[in-house]
């Protein structure tokens, strides 16, 4: 149960919340039994917690990953955002596991008071799982993982230090859980991505798309240093993204100085304006843009094509903040929205077979 979908068997529906109220978390644990399922996860939103939503379910397992400029429209402070994550560990029972990112500043002081079973996971700090030796390619990334004073190899189809971080806790809630390292190890080697997450556009053009669902500052580090990571020298990185309408404010220019560190072109467009004018939004992006060449294109297809049509050879484009959705939000609510990796499909299409018809 998350942001995306909630799946179970051969189900799949699409969320209204990222955390469901409490009744329908049950109904839905109740299907999941019915369709003969051992067990569940579930992504637990600040809201959800703040709310209570979550209360009564009997968590074995609970994992922080990390805690980044976001949110602040509904919780004022970093530190009142901190402490509604915190709930979650206050409501595992002590001898229950808590996997906690230690190189996390949040995560280790959340390490230091929580009173169930703490496992730690981490990359730069001391931890009871650690990844060292990391190779991130395009379409691999490589690591040793360290536990328990034994080292294991792992090869995985996830790309980007931040999904190196995803995995460590994910083999060290499946291992607390029982199963044997060389068995989650063998899993790990090809996950089915998900749309709209650091996903790869492949339509045959020899540049590097990627659309991705990162809309906060933690997240644009993350997507920008892999970008750089990447791209050849004497290359260029190009980004399309905007800012949601009637959310945190505070961090449009902080977007636009973040991309301004790692583009040599930003391409300002819409992203849910929710009745706030697109070009104003922009704007106030904009005013982070010190360096970067950087152009305005309201309509967001339009904004993708010119990105698209920009790229050369080795270059990386960046499609950022929607992902997988394919809805815009308006000032009347949801409209209908291709979906930025049907987008970039559709253009590249059109692209390369221009370019072949010209050649």
């Amino acid at each position: 149960i998350g942001t995306i979908s909630i799946e179970y068997g051969d189900v799949k529906t699409l969320p209204l919340v990222t955390t469901p109220e409490i009744t329908q978390i049950h109904n839905i644990l109740a299907k999941m039994a019915e369709h003969g399922m051992k067990a569940m996860t579930l992504e637990v939103s600040s809201q959800g917690l703040e709310q209570s939503r979550v209360n009564s379910v009997a968590f074995d397992t609970v994992i922080f990953t990390n805690l980044t400029h976001d949110h602040l429209d509904y919780h004022g402070t970093m530190e009142n955002y901190f402490l509604a994550k915190s709930k979650l560990f206050y409501l595992v029972e002590n001898d229950k596991t808590a996997i906690i990112n230690v190189d996390d500043p949040y995560g280790k002081r959340l390490a230091q008071n929580c009173e169930a079973n703490v496992v730690t996971y981490g990359i730069s700090n001391a931890a009871t799982y650690m990844a060292k030796n990391i190779q991130i390619l395009f379409n691999k990334t490589i690591f040793e993982l360290h536990c328990y004073e034994e080292v294991y190899l792992v090869e995985t189809n996830m790309v980007a230090l931040f999904n190196v971080y995803n995995l460590l806790a994910v083999i060290a809630a499946c291992h607390e859980s029982g199963m044997k390292i060389e068995d989650i190890l063998t899993y790990v080697q090809h996950i089915d991505l998900v749309e709209g997450r650091m996903e790869r556009i492949e339509e045959g053009q020899k540049f590097n798309c990627i659309v991705d669902y990162a809309h906060t500052p933690d997240g644009f580090e993350k997507i920008f240093k892999f970008a750089s990571d990447i791209t050849p020298k004497g290359k260029h990185i190009l980004a399309v993204f905007g800012a949601a309408g009637k959310r945190d404010t505070k961090k449009r220019p902080i977007l636009g100085e973040i991309a301004d560190r790692y583009c040599d072109m930003i391409i300002l467009t819409e992203e849910d304006p929710r009745g706030e004018v697109p070009h104003v939004i922009a704007e106030q992006i904009a005013k982070g843009i010190t360096h970067a060449n950087y152009s305005i294109v309201e309509d967001r297809y339009d904004a993708i094509r010119q990105a698209l049509e920009i790229a050369s050879e080795g270059d990386t484009v960046l499609i950022l903040a929607k992902g997988n959705e394919t809805y815009m939000y308006r000032d009347f609510g949801r409209e209908a929205w291709i979906g930025d990796d049907t987008a970039c499909r559709e253009i590249l299409h059109e692209v390369i077979l221009n370019k072949e018809e010209i050649a």
